[in-house]
């Protein structure tokens, strides 16, 4: 299954949900595959533009995290520096 959202539906919901909206500047695309009565999921964004300051500040969040995952650290241990990194969003 793959699902879109696009810019309004993002800034909204921060969910893909399905609708017949065209995308807009921004998308976020999750693919959900499943096998062996398992189902994952890998979620990407993606803008066809540059990216306001606020989205590129979020976007170097998740670049950061990524890096840690690569580099072997464990779910715990991203989650203390996720905590300790990144100021909370408020709204």
């Amino acid at each position: 299954m793959t699902l879109v959202a696009g810019e309004r539906c993002l800034r909204l919901y921060r969910h893909a949900t399905p609708t017949g909206e065209q995308i807009g500047r921004q998308a976020m695309l999750v693919f959900c595959p499943r096998g062996y009565r398992l189902y994952t999921n890998l979620t990407r964004f993606v803008s066809f533009g540059n990216l306001s300051n606020e989205n590129a500040k979020l976007h170097s969040y998740v670049r950061e995290i990524e890096v840690l995952k690569t580099a072997g650290y464990t779910l715990p241990e991203m989650v203390l520096y996720v905590n300790s990194s990144v100021p909370m969003r408020s709204g």
